[in-house]
């Protein structure tokens, strides 16, 4: 399951799992906790896929810039959601709203990107490429933010010059973040 395309459709589908359990959660604690997974999950894919697989989208594909940009435009308005989520509380009058559009435009992205890879990628690329890519995917997960900077450039280059400085403090209050998560499941 090394194959970017593989990785990218896994991890797509566990995203719309959480959006699933978020509507079916009836405690704000349950809910708030899957939002912090939501949030940290996406970021990651968003980061990996601005860092190692929009580059090879345009790099490979005719209308590649075309497809990223589009792509990027719709990381952007995902994060600016998801920023609203992190900083929001279940009892929060605009909660359920953000919620929902988050997950209307999650379902939309995932289906635009799944048809490139499937349709446009695949046929271009060898199996060796696709693990190539695959795995420079899992390996940029260690370097890419982890929380949602609406500020922050998400394109070629500028993306990594912010990813070194961002991702180690955005780790830092994860840890944070999911220890007292643990400790209040414990109670």
């Amino acid at each position: 399951m090394t194959d970017i395309i593989s990785i990218v459709l896994e991890e797509h589908q566990q995203q719309k799992d959480l959006c699933h359990n978020f509507q079916q959660a009836t405690d704000d604690k349950e809910k708030q906790a899957i939002i912090y997974q939501l949030v940290h999950d996406c970021i990651v894919h968003e980061g990996c896929e601005e860092q190692i697989l929009y580059p090879a989208l345009k790099k490979l594909l005719p209308d590649g810039n075309h497809l990223v940009e589009h792509g990027t435009h719709e990381h952007e308005k995902m994060t600016q959601l998801l920023q609203e989520l992190e900083h929001m509380q279940p009892t929060d009058s605009k909660y359920l709203e953000t919620a929902q559009k988050f997950v209307k435009k999650l379902n939309h992205h995932t289906e635009d990107e799944e048809s490139w890879l499937t349709e446009k990628l695949r046929p271009l690329l060898a199996d060796e490429e696709l693990k190539f890519l695959g795995e420079s995917f899992l390996k940029a997960k260690d370097v890419v933010p982890t929380r949602p900077h609406t500020w922050a450039p998400d394109t070629y280059p500028l993306n990594l010059i912010n990813n070194v400085v961002i991702a180690p403090l955005d780790k830092l209050k994860d840890s944070y973040r999911f220890e007292n998560q643990d400790e209040s499941k414990q109670k």
